[in-house]
C-alpha cells in the first residue's frame, strides 16, 4: 500500500522519478514517489482524467466534462485545445484518457454518456491533437474508449464497453490503419493500461476486480488482485521500471449510478463517496516501455 485517502485516482503517468496522477473528484493533480513521498502538483477548479508530458516538460490535463485540455507549465494553467463543437463530439459526451507522443502530438478519447439501456452505443472518437493544440477527428465508432498506450509505432486503446484493447497503426500522426484486436483481455472491462518491454499491455478490469496481463497477439499471462478495493487504471514505473502501481477505488464509489442488468449507467443523487481511493505497488515481471 503506498497511499490511501484518494477520492478517485485515475490517469497515471510515469514522469521524472514520480508517479503522477488525477485524483478526478478531487479536481487535483498529485505525484507520489515509489517511497510514498505525495505531493500536490496542481488544484484546478474542475475535473481532471487523462495525462501527457510535452516535449518541453509541460503537463497537458484532460478536462472531463469541459471539452477542453488544458496545459501546466511552471505552475500556471492554460489552454491548449477548446474541443467543443469538433464533428461527432456532442454537447453531453465527455472527454476521458490521452496519450501523447515523444513529438507532443496527443490523442484523446470521448465517451458517450450512456444513459439508459437504450443508449446508443460505438459512438466515441478519437482525437488528434498537434503540438500547438490544432485538433483533429481521427477515428469514430469506439466503444468505450479509455486507457491508450504507445507500442511502437501502435496506439493500442482500452474499449471498455466493446470489453477489448484494439490497436492501429499510426501512419502519421492524422492516419491511423484500421484498428484490430491487440489481445484476448478474457472478459475484462478494459480500463486504464500500461505497456511492457516485451509487448504485454497491463489492463485494469473494471467492475471485475482485478489487473491483468495481455500478451500481443494472446492472451492473459498474468492477474494481480489489489489488498483493497478495485481496479481503475495502472502504470509500470520505478527506478528500474519493474514496479507496476495500482490506481483503485472502493467498489461501491466505483459502481456508482452502474447498472448490472442494463449494463450501463444511470443517474444517481446524492454526494459522491470520497477518501476510499488508493495506490498500491506490486512487482512486474518485466519492466516499462522505454519511451
Amino acid at each position: 500500500m503506498l497511499v490511501r485517502g484518494l477520492d478517485f485516482p485515475e490517469a497515471p503517468r510515469w514522469h521524472g522519478d514520480r508517479l503522477w496522477f488525477s485524483d478526478v473528484r478531487a479536481q487535483r493533480i498529485l505525484s507520489i514517489s515509489e517511497s510514498g513521498d505525495l505531493e500536490v502538483e496542481v488544484e484546478l477548479d474542475t475535473q481532471p482524467s487523462g495525462l501527457g508530458f510535452m516535449p518541453d516538460g509541460s503537463l497537458l490535463v484532460v478536462s472531463v466534462t469541459e471539452q477542453k485540455v488544458l496545459r501546466v507549465h511552471g505552475g500556471r494553467v492554460g489552454l491548449h485545445a477548446d474541443l467543443r463543437g469538433l464533428p461527432g463530439l456532442s454537447a453531453p459526451d465527455f472527454l476521458n484518457d490521452m496519450v501523447v507522443t515523444p513529438a507532443g502530438d496527443a490523442y484523446v478519447g470521448s465517451r458517450v454518456p450512456n444513459i439508459g439501456p437504450h443508449a446508443p452505443m460505438a459512438g466515441d472518437v478519437l482525437i488528434h491533437l498537434a503540438p500547438d493544440g490544432t485538433a483533429t477527428v481521427v477515428e469514430r465508432g469506439l466503444d468505450g474508449t479509455n486507457g491508450m498506450v504507445l507500442v511502437d509505432d501502435l496506439l493500442v486503446i482500452a474499449e471498455t464497453n466493446g470489453r477489448r484493447l484494439s490497436a492501429r497503426r499510426i501512419q502519421s500522426p492524422t492516419l491511423l490503419d484500421e484498428p484490430f484486436a491487440y489481445g484476448d483481455v478474457q472478459g475484462a472491462f478494459p480500463d486504464g493500461i500500461s505497456a511492457d518491454a516485451e509487448d504485454g499491455v497491463w489492463v485494469a478490469s473494471v467492475f471485475t476486480g482485478p489487473f491483468v496481463r495481455v500478451a500481443r497477439g494472446g492472451a492473459v499471462t498474468h492477474t494481480v488482485r489489489p489488498a483493497v478495493g478495485e481496479a481503475v487504471a495502472c502504470e509500470l514505473g520505478g527506478r528500474n521500471g519493474d514496479l507496476l502501481f495500482l490506481c483503485c477505488a472502493d467498489a461501491a464509489a466505483l459502481r456508482r449510478g452502474w447498472d448490472e442488468a442494463a449494463g450501463t449507467w444511470v443517474p444517481v443523487e446524492g454526494p459522491e463517496p470520497h477518501d476510499s481511493g488508493t495506490i498500491q505497488v506490486v512487482r512486474a515481471p518485466f519492466p516499462r516501455r522505454a519511451g
